[in-house]
């Protein structure tokens, strides 16, 4: 079984911290523990079959190609480099994020 090495982008690990404070703040910090912890462990199973889940169709254009993985409400947007086995977390949004704000702060 092939296995994946996952990387997380500075702008997905900053998107991660600001989910994680607002949360803090609106709730509590054990709450934005818990949600932090699951989003990473849900972001740690892209490792094995990263394309099972769904394209971002809206994002996808050339030959880059982005997917999502659902973690409650939060988005986990990825590209996978299959020659090198490398998956690349590159934003985590909530899912009330319109798609065109996700599209600007992905796309170059």
């Amino acid at each position: 079984m092939v296995t994946y090495k996952v990387v997380v982008t500075p702008m997905a690990q900053n998107s991660l911290r600001r989910i994680s404070d607002r949360i803090k703040l609106e709730a509590s910090a054990k709450m934005a523990a818990g949600v932090r912890r699951a989003i990473s462990n849900t972001i740690k199973s892209l490792a094995r079959f990263p394309e099972s889940h769904e394209k971002e169709h809206y994002l996808c254009y050339d030959q880059q190609i982005y997917r999502r993985v659902l973690q409650w409400d939060y988005r986990i947007i990825y590209s996978i480099n299959n020659d090198k086995l490398i998956v690349s977390v590159v934003e985590i949004t909530h899912s009330s994020r319109s798609q065109e704000t996700t599209k600007r702060t992905i796309k170059p």
